[in-house]
């Protein structure tokens, strides 16, 4: 379990307590709470009683939803999911290549977020290897060792591409580069990355 993950348990459940304190607090709740706990006893062996049983319960949950505490610990799960949400799709991450490899997968296909890829944990194949990338919104980060060669095919409809020290291109499309292939390489790697808005850079590692 993450430190985040008991942050967020602890402070949820010390806002439950609060709630129950608030509530042992106030004689109304108690009472209605009472009362609405003995009619539902009651009530299964008293079948009229039932309706008054129901009753309680509405009363007792509108007057639940008078309570600060009530609506504190509903909202700060809500609230804590959708800043991970955000969070996970707005800040970088780190692409294990080697790991999907491994699973016979070649491919990176999300709706957005940046990408750090670095090639000095791929498991090179004498073959050679490919990555395909493909993308709606977020940058990209390739870093490539002095002994992997590459090949690179880009489009990418907003944003800007910078590989090593070449020229900066400006919303390529059908962009290709081409290192160079070194006969005693053992490495080498073709890449295809499509991404609609995002920027692209390629250096050395």
């Amino acid at each position: 379990m993450t430190r985040q993950i008991k942050t967020f348990i602890i402070i949820e459940l010390c806002i439950i307590v609060a709630l129950l304190f608030h509530i042992m607090k106030s004689p109304y709740f108690l009472l209605l709470l009472a009362f609405a706990i003995s009619f539902s006893v009651l009530s299964k062996k008293i079948i009229f009683l039932r309706p008054v049983s129901v009753v309680l319960w509405i009363f007792f949950a509108v007057m639940l939803l008078t309570a600060g505490w009530f609506w504190l610990a509903l909202l700060f799960p809500i609230l804590v999911g959708i800043s991970f949400w955000k969070k996970q799709s707005g800040t970088s991450s780190s692409f294990n290549y080697s790991q999907n490899y491994a699973e016979s997968s070649e491919k990176l296909t999300r709706a957005n977020g940046n990408d750090v890829i670095d090639l000095y944990d791929v498991n090179f194949r004498p073959e050679g290897n490919s990555l395909s990338i493909k993308k709606s919104a977020g940058n990209t980060k390739i870093i490539v060792p002095e002994d992997v060669a590459i090949a690179l095919e880009i489009t990418v409809h907003n944003g800007i591409v910078k590989i090593f020290d070449e020229e900066t291109e400006i919303n390529p499309k059908n962009f290709r580069y081409f290192s160079e292939m070194k006969e005693e390489s053992q490495k080498r790697i073709r890449i295809n990355i499509q991404v609609y808005t995002g920027n692209i850079e390629v250096v050395k590692g």
